[in-house]
C-alpha cells in the first residue's frame, strides 16, 4: 500500500518512500530545471550545484553595502570617531602611500594641517632631516641645508636681500639684541681653520662690490641720552685650555687678488671725514695705549721687523725722550725721537745722536 506524497494519511515515514515525488508540490522552491528561480536567484544562475551556491553571488546586489559593516576595512567616505591605517605586523614594518601606478607619479596631498606624532621627518634613506618639539628649540634640521630662494627671519623675505634678520623686541629687554650669532665651541678638533663669518665674492654688475657693509642705526623713536653706535666691532674671546695662540688679530686686512690689480687705488683701510657737526671731539684713527705683554706697541707703520715708524705702548716717561721712533738715513736706522739741546755748534750732541729739525 502507497501513499500519495501530497497526503498527510498512513504511515510512511521514510520520503523516499512516498508516491507523487515528481509532482510539483513545493513551488516555494527554485526548479532544478531552472523553469522557476528563487526569487533571490536568477534564473541564469541556477544550476546543479551545491546550496553554497544557491544565493547572490553578484556583490553589487546586495543591500546594505553602504553600511560600516567591516571595521577592519579602510573608510573612504569617513569614520566616527577617526581611523587608524597600520601598515605592517612585524618589527620596523612599513606604510607606503603612492600617488599613481602610473609611471609618471603626481603628489601625495595632506588637505588639512599634519601632525607628526614621532616629531620627525626621514630623508629617502631614512635618515633623520627634522624633527619637531614642544619645547625650544622647536625645529631641529640635521644634514646640510640649501636654500635656493631669499631667506628671512623676523619677517617677510626680500628680493633684495640673499638673507634678511630683524628681531622685534617686546617689552624690556635686559642686556643686548644679537641679530646673529657664530659659535664656534663645538668645531672638530682637526678643522684647520674656524671662520665665524666669510665671504669671498661680491658682484659688482653696478661697478660697486663690498665684501661687508656694515652700518649701525639708532632709530628716530629712540629716547635718553649716551646712545653708542658702532658700523663694525671686532675682537677675539679665548678660553682657558690645553692649547697656545701664536697669533691674535682684533682685526686683520690681507689683499687677495686674482684679477687685474686695481688702476686708481688701493687701501688697505681708507678712513673717510668721520667728524658730523656738532661733535665735541672727532677721531680718524683712536688707538688706546698697549700695556701688558713684553714687547708693547701702540703702532708700527711699514715692513715687519724693520718699520718706518714705530710708537711705543706702556711707555713710562723719561725726560727729554718720547715714544716714538723714525728711520732715518740709508740703513736704513731706526731712531728714537728725543729733545737735545745740541748747544753751541752741536757741542752737546753724543756721538750717534742726530739732530731733526722740522721745517
Amino acid at each position: 500500500m502507497s501513499f500519495a506524497h501530497q497526503s498527510g494519511a498512513g504511515g510512511v515515514s521514510v520520503h523516499g518512500l512516498l508516491s507523487g515525488l515528481d509532482a510539483d508540490d513545493h513551488t516555494q522552491y527554485a526548479l532544478a530545471d531552472k523553469t522557476r528561480p528563487s526569487p533571490w536567484v536568477a534564473a541564469g544562475d541556477l544550476s546543479a550545484r551545491s546550496l553554497a551556491d544557491l544565493g547572490t553571488r553578484a556583490h553589487d546586489l546586495l543591500t546594505g553595502l553602504g553600511d560600516d559593516d567591516h571595521s577592519i576595512y579602510a573608510l573612504l567616505s569617513g569614520r566616527s570617531g577617526g581611523q587608524t591605517l597600520i601598515g605592517g605586523a612585524d618589527a620596523s614594518e612599513r606604510l607606503t602611500l603612492q600617488s599613481t601606478a602610473h609611471a609618471t607619479r603626481g603628489y601625495v596631498r595632506a588637505q588639512d594641517d599634519l601632525q607628526l606624532l614621532s616629531n620627525i621627518l626621514r630623508g629617502s634613506d631614512g635618515s633623520e632631516r627634522l624633527r619637531l618639539a614642544a619645547a625650544s628649540p622647536h625645529i631641529l634640521l640635521t644634514g646640510q641645508t640649501r636654500i635656493t630662494g631669499d631667506l628671512a627671519i623676523g619677517i617677510d623675505p626680500s628680493t633684495s636681500y640673499g638673507l634678511y634678520l630683524t628681531k622685534a623686541l617686546v617689552g624690556s629687554l635686559a642686556g643686548e639684541a644679537i641679530l646673529a650669532y657664530c659659535d664656534g665651541t663645538t668645531m672638530a678638533a682637526a678643522a684647520t681653520g674656524l671662520y665665524g663669518f666669510a665671504y669671498q665674492r661680491a658682484s659688482a654688475l653696478g661697478g660697486l662690490a663690498r665684501g661687508l657693509d656694515f652700518q649701525a642705526m639708532i632709530l628716530a623713536a629712540a629716547t635718553g641720552a649716551g646712545k653708542t653706535a658702532s658700523g663694525i666691532r671686532t675682537g677675539v674671546n679665548t678660553q682657558a685650555g690645553s692649547y697656545t695662540v701664536a697669533n691674535l688679530y682684533g682685526l686683520q686686512v690681507v689683499a687677495s687678488l686674482v684679477g687685474p690689480a686695481p688702476t686708481t687705488l688701493a687701501a688697505g683701510i681708507d678712513v673717510a671725514d668721520y667728524g658730523q657737526a656738532g661733535s665735541a671731539l672727532v677721531y680718524g684713527v683712536r688707538i688706546a695705549d698697549q700695556t701688558l705683554g713684553t714687547l708693547r706697541r701702540c703702532l708700527e707703520v711699514g715692513p715687519i721687523g724693520a718699520p718706518y715708524l714705530r710708537i711705543l705702548g706702556g711707555w713710562t716717561g723719561v725726560a727729554n725722550q718720547t715714544p716714538a721712533y723714525l728711520v732715518e738715513g740709508v740703513g736704513p736706522t731706526l731712531r728714537q725721537i728725543q729733545w737735545v739741546d745740541p748747544g753751541n755748534a752741536g757741542v752737546n750732541l753724543v756721538a750717534g745722536q742726530r739732530l731733526m729739525v722740522l721745517v
